[in-house]
């Protein structure tokens, strides 16, 4: 991607780079390349970090500017394992893989029918594990977003 065209559109993967089983599922190497294609982009002045800055104005022009600057403190807590107050793109990219991966296995264990898409009765269904009732209608809203 060249940073002169910025996205932040993340690779979708098919049902079966979703992972069926309760491992942790493979990762597409497109997926580790656009991490490490965001980290070009969010790394404004090109010295190899991204500090706070440089990660607010990068989500900013990414288009979210919605993310909470405690947000974003948090996310550098996290995956500052240096502890240097920014990020080198080792830190950034591991700590985006993992994340992934847990995304995609929270996802498989939600997706009960393993199609790679979650359909109305697996949202309410989750609700429901968690203790939460939800109508169709507000499951048809989430599924939305």
């Amino acid at each position: 991607m060249s940073s002169d065209q910025p996205t932040w559109n993340r690779p979708k993967p098919g049902p079966k780079a979703m992972g069926a089983s309760t491992t942790s599922p493979p990762l597409d190497p497109a997926v580790q390349a656009w991490f490490e294609d965001l980290f070009t982009q969010l790394d404004s002045n090109r010295d190899g970090r991204i500090d706070p800055n440089e990660l607010a104005e990068g989500l900013h022009s990414l288009g979210y500017g919605h993310v909470s600057k405690k947000e974003m403190e948090e996310f550098l807590i996290k995956s500052d394992t240096s502890q240097s107050g920014d990020l080198d793109k080792g830190e950034f990219v591991r700590y985006m893989t993992n994340h992934e991966r847990h995304l995609r296995l929270q996802f498989a264990k939600l997706d009960e029918n393993q199609d790679g898409k979650l359909c109305i009765q697996e949202i309410i269904g989750a609700f429901k594990k968690m203790g939460i009732v939800i109508t169709e209608d507000e499951a048809k809203m989430l599924r939305k977003r």
